[in-house]
Order: C-alpha cells, then sequence, then structure tokens
C-alpha cells in the first residue's frame, strides 16, 4: 500500500542524506528538516490508517468517510514526501530551494542587516 512505498522513500531518503553528506549530516540542517518532517507525515498516516481500518473493521457509522478522508490525506502524504524527497536527494548535487536559503542567511549574516530595502524607501 501507499503507506509501504512511503516507507521506503523515506529509507532512500535516509540512505540518501548520508550517503551526500556522511557524518556531516548534523550540519545540514534543511535535510534533518525534510527528514523529520518524513518521518511525521508517516507517523500521521500510520495513526489515520490504523484508525480508519479499525474503524471499518468493527462496523462504526461513518467508517466509510474515514476511509476516505484517510485516502485523501494518504494522497496529500505522498506529494508532500515526494517533495521533501527530491528535495533531500537534490540538495548536494542539484537545484533546490535550500541553496538559495542558505546564500540569503549568510548574506544577512555578513551585510549584519535584513537585505531587502523597502520599495518606497526612495522617492523619484
Amino acid at each position: 500500500g501507499i503507506l509501504e512505498q512511503l516507507s521506503v522513500k523515506f529509507m532512500m531518503s535516509v540512505k540518501g542524506a548520508l550517503a551526500n553528506y556522511g557524518r556531516d549530516i548534523v550540519e545540514y540542517q534543511f535535510s534533518l528538516k525534510h527528514l523529520a518532517n518524513i518521518a511525521t507525515e508517516l507517523y500521521v498516516l500510520n495513526a489515520v490508517i490504523a484508525r480508519a481500518s479499525r474503524s471499518y473493521s468493527i462496523g462504526l457509522q461513518n467508517s466509510q468517510q474515514e476511509m476516505n478522508l484517510s485516502c485523501i490525506l494518504a494522497q496529500d502524504a505522498n506529494v508532500k514526501i515526494s517533495e521533501l524527497h527530491s528535495s533531500i536527494v537534490n540538495s548536494r548535487y542539484g537545484p533546490s530551494l535550500d541553496g538559495t536559503k542558505i546564500s540569503i542567511a549568510d548574506k544577512v549574516i555578513t551585510d549584519k542587516q535584513h537585505s531587502p530595502l523597502s520599495a518606497i524607501s526612495r522617492n523619484y
């Protein structure tokens, strides 16, 4: 099912992050954040599927609606986890917004100020 597929994707994400960074993974907070978000999505999905499955099995009223809601959540989790997985796998060698975020943060630290100026700071 979808939970198993997403769990495998999580495993591949962890392996990819470790292959990219090795022991230095602790220095790459964006990748760790993405891994934590994937784990959270999997935990929530597991809990929702378990509840809906039990409701359906014992024949609770509106259990079919719970099953439908769990399917919607599973599709949503699939999209989120796929995006996070992509970000982790591509973060070292491919395009990623994480690199942009890091460069902005570096500029703010270097300049010791927020970089963008207000559009109304100059009158022509």
